[in-house]
């Protein structure tokens, strides 16, 4: 009997996705499937001593990698889709539909990220054969972005934002990529967010004055401080430090575990 899991897997959020392959205590093999936009999360596979085996698109497609073994299938997708959310949610359903054969059950490591991803589960009820999930608060109510998720949802997000409003907001994840993430903010559509000095200007005009590091344990916590920093210096901001009690990974404990029901649900 195959269990197979897909993983399609926002950059944002492969720390999560990290997190519960290492913290899974059933025995399964990973493959992560070769994309261009493996940078970063095979640096943190090491870091994390997930054992992983790379693998062609070709390969997946083909299926020589099925076993009895529970098997999880890892497809990381470009960051900057979310310049866009309709081709954000095209390239996402795309993905879903070429994946559909080949697993049992899909997890994506999204969020609504500006309700592009809102309708996406009744939508894969109707086109695939498969259950398709995406990252969900405890209540039942999607998840807004990849800040929401670390934070253990929706509710603890909007505190954060009353109590530290006005900053950006930093994890792991976002600190190693930290132009990606901007130029997946609304604010910075359209922009290039390699030219520092226009980045200065914009960076000013709305406010930003403090980088605000958010310390989930989680991804490059052998570069998190320099990545801040870095990123600080680069744009003439100040660092401050969340406090302890915010971040936890109760939303990545509780999809995962739901996308394996839901997986073996179908049995």
């Amino acid at each position: 009997m195959t269990r197979r899991l897909g993983m399609i897997v926002c950059p944002m959020l492969e720390d999560e996705a990290i997190y519960n392959l290492k913290h899974d205590p059933e025995e399964k093999r990973i493959f992560l499937v070769q994309t261009p936009f493996l940078d970063t999360i095979i640096p943190k596979l090491r870091q994390h001593n997930v054992e992983y085996t790379k693998i062609s698109q070709l390969d997946f497609y083909s299926g020589r990698f099925d076993s009895d073994v529970y098997t999880v299938y890892i497809w990381v997708m470009f960051m900057g889709l979310h310049e866009d959310i309709d081709m954000l949610k095209f390239e996402v359903s795309n993905q879903i539909v070429m994946m559909k054969d080949r697993v049992d059950t899909l997890l994506l490591y999204y969020g609504r990220c500006g309700r592009a991803l809102d309708h996406i589960e009744d939508w894969a009820k109707e086109m695939v054969p498969i259950p398709v999930t995406l990252f969900h608060n405890k209540d039942g109510t999607l998840c807004d972005d990849c800040i929401c998720i670390p934070l253990g949802g929706t509710d603890n997000y909007l505190k954060l934002l009353k109590t530290h409003a006005g900053k950006l907001y930093f994890t792991p994840a976002m600190a190693a990529n930290f132009e990606g993430f901007l130029s997946a903010m609304e604010l910075f559509n359209g922009i290039d967010t390699s030219n520092s000095e226009i980045m200065k200007i914009l960076l000013d005009m709305a406010g930003y004055m403090t980088v605000l590091k958010v310390q989930t344990g989680q991804g490059d916590q052998l570069n998190f401080d320099d990545n801040v920093h870095n990123f600080a210096k680069k744009y003439d901001l100040r660092v401050e430090i969340l406090e302890d009690g915010w971040a936890t990974m109760e939303l990545a404990d509780y999809n995962y575990t739901r996308a394996k029901e839901l997986m073996d649900s179908r049995k």
